[in-house]
Order: C-alpha cells, then structure tokens, then sequence
C-alpha cells in the first residue's frame, strides 16, 4: 500500500501483425489487484501492451507498467491475477516469461510474484535476492535444460552467471500435506560441474543442499505465509555430520542421490522443500528425481519434464499400493507387500531414519500388474524403525517397518 509500484514481464514476439488500432489487433498484458476480501484495488484491470510497431522484437525484450504512471494501491493487496491476452484479430506469436515487481520506494518491498519464471513444472517457483525487480542481468541461471538429466531428457539447471554475486538461490515445490508424527522422506539426484574452490567446498557457504520448511496450513498469498520452522542440510559434513554421502571436495561430481528423513513440526499442515545453491558455491548444479513421501501417501514432484504430469501433481499419488507387511515387528525378515495396478518398473528401497539407504530391494524392476511380496531379510540392521520406500513412473510411497532383535 502507498508504494509507487512497477510491474514488468520479458516479452518475445515473432510474425505478429503491427500497429494495431484496436484491442482485438492487440497482444497485451492484463494486470488484476485484490485485497483479502477479493475486491478489486484499482476498481479496473492495468492493461499493458505488448510491443507491435514491428512484427518482430529480435529477441527478448523487457517492457514495464512505468508508462502508465503511478500504481499505487490503496490497502495492502494479497493477490493478483496476470493475464496474457490475444485480441480476436491478432496474428502470430508471443512469448512471455520473468514477471517482475519494484518500487522506488524507500525501505519498502514490493512484494513477489510467485511462479514468476515460467519455464518450471507445475507450482514450482523460485528465489533469489532481488528475483523479481525485473533486472536485465539475472545474477542466477535457473532453468529446466536438456544438457543434463539423472532419468528422462531433462533436469533442473542453477549456475551463479555473475561472480560478483553474493546472494543464493532455490528452487521450491509445492507445498505438501505432512502431519506430525509421520516421518517425511525427501530424495532427490544432483550432479555438479566447474567449482572454483573444490579445496573449500563445506566450508562457509561453499555449499548446496536443501531447507525443508513446516507450515501451519497448505495455503499461501491471502491466508498469509503460515511458517512455524525449518530445516537446513548441507551437503557437506561440517554443519551436518550424519549426511551420507558428502558432497565431494572435487570441481565436478556425477549424479549422486541424496535422501532425508525429516519428522514434522508440531501444528504442521504442510512442508515444501528447496533445493538450494548457497551464497558461495559456483559452477553448475542439476537436478532431478525430486521425491517427497511421507508414510501415509505420497506426493511425488518431478522436474524432469517428462510425459507424466498426473504425478507431478500434490496428492496425485495419494493412494495406497502398499499394503501392511507381515511380520511387523520382526527379528529376521518379513514380507513387503503391494499391488500394481499396471504393469511399471519398480524400485524398492529402505531408509533409517538419517535418510541413509540400507537396503535395495528392487531396482527398476519390471513387474506385472498384480499382487507381489518381496522379501526383506534384516541382516546386520540394528533394532529400529526403518522406511520401506516404493518407487514407479507414476507412483511413490512409503511406509514404516520396525525390527526388533
């Protein structure tokens, strides 16, 4: 509120018709404000136009609110829709991407636009300091790219672009459900490239890793934030011992999986994780196979971009494959019981509570749509509570055994 405010976005255009007399020629940008109530702040959309006095821009080009005078909103809004809108007699293409707010405002923030950079899957948005003044320059590459990928064609890319920057950036899912009491799993894969300072990579923030953060309801923007805690792990053994296996102190490291047991907060609705490129670290980071499952679900997020969108969705997953295993407790080996209910590739892991992989009972397995058990034999595993994780192109879940001696 009382913060003369300017909105912006990248546009690409190619072919389209020019010097259009009347919306329906046009391309443009319509920007609608509301407060907590949802009543529109401005009393009427801001309409932008996108440039067409050539049927080209040549490239990327940014164009901002600026022109239009002052947005200045009366009470605090909690939302905002954008809207790309093509008039009924405009011709050819436009690309769109980088939303951005800022103000010249003193002291004030102008506030985010989440899902600003739209080349992520799904409710996956970004950060990093400054993301969303619509700089010329971004300090960070963040991107989906096919150069890399774990499984499938394509990964998630974070790269510092200019040394000079001091700041992190992170790449956050959606949040998911998670109830106190039922441990989460988080895994995922990553894979590094041309560190400058491999000799010091754990030290200080030379580091990548994730914060896994707990809210008190699922919703965001106009409920509010609803943080209650966090978590930060670092790949490297100096903040966080039990991590296994270390980030090498090597330039380049292939892919690696990384896995966390995390256990909810008390009040807890909701998590998210963010995959994260701290302040120091430089060179390139890929990731993919980005896996959230708690022991009476499962959410399963994929940054891959494959031909698989149901599962990349929150509760996509949300029934039960799994079925209780038998004995549970038990002293020397028990059942793992579940059901396809199609043919797929299954993968059966176990986890301690470190997220530390101790068992890998089926690995991309090709299995019938059907009933199946698989033996688990407890080996030298200690007396505890373990995780038996399902994997599949379509589905991931888990859930808890214990062995007892």
């Amino acid at each position: 509120a009382n913060a003369d405010l300017t909105f912006g976005v990248w546009v690409n255009t190619e072919g389209v018709n020019t010097n259009p007399a009347t919306d329906a020629g046009k391309f443009q940008l319509v920007y609608t404000f509301r407060d907590a109530m949802g009543v529109d702040l401005l009393g009427q959309p801001v309409v932008l136009d996108v440039p067409q006095t050539a049927a080209t821009t040549g490239g990327w080009t940014q164009i901002t609110t600026a022109g239009l005078g002052a947005i200045v909103f009366p009470r605090e809004a909690t939302s905002a829709t954008i809207t790309v809108r093509k008039g009924a007699a405009a011709t050819g293409s436009v690309w769109v991407d980088d939303f951005s707010v800022s103000t010249t405002a003193p002291n004030v923030w102008p506030g985010d636009i989440h899902g600003a950079n739209v080349d992520l899957p799904g409710d996956w948005y970004l950060y990093w300091d400054g993301y969303t003044s619509g700089v010329a320059s971004a300090p960070f590459a963040v991107t989906q790219t096919t150069a890399q990928a774990h499984t499938g064609s394509r990964s998630l890319r974070i790269e510092r672009a200019n040394a000079g920057v001091t700041s992190e950036a992170v790449a956050i899912t959606p949040r998911v459900p998670a109830t106190p009491g039922q441990p989460m799993l988080v895994s995922y894969w990553v894979k590094t490239e041309n560190n400058a300072s491999p000799a010091t990579i754990g030290t200080g923030d030379n580091n990548i890793g994730i914060t896994a953060l707990w809210y008190s309801s699922l919703l965001s923007g106009a409920a509010g934030y609803n943080e209650i805690g966090g978590a930060d792990i670092r790949l490297n053994g100096e903040f966080n011992p039990q991590v296994i296996p270390l980030l090498p102190r090597q330039a380049a490291n292939g892919w690696t999986n990384y896995a966390f047991v995390l256990n909810p907060l008390a009040n807890s609705a909701g998590m998210e994780v963010r995959l994260r490129y701290w302040h120091a670290f430089t060179g390139a980071t890929y990731w993919d196979d980005i896996a959230v499952t708690n022991i009476a679900g499962a959410n399963l997020f994929g940054v891959a971009g494959e031909e698989a969108p149901a599962p990349g969705t929150p509760g996509a997953s949300a029934e039960r494959w799994m079925t209780a295993n038998v004995p549970n407790p038990f002293a020397d080996a028990t059942e793992i019981r579940f059901t396809l209910p199609q043919a797929e590739a299954v993968t059966l892991e176990v986890y301690d509570l470190l997220g530390r992989r101790v068992a890998l009972l089926a690995d991309d397995e090709a299995m019938a749509a059907s009933e199946h058990a698989v033996a688990f034999e407890r080996g030298d595993l200690p007396s505890g509570t373990y995780l038996v994780v399902l994997r599949t192109p379509s589905h991931s879940e888990a859930r808890q055994v214990t062995v007892v001696r």
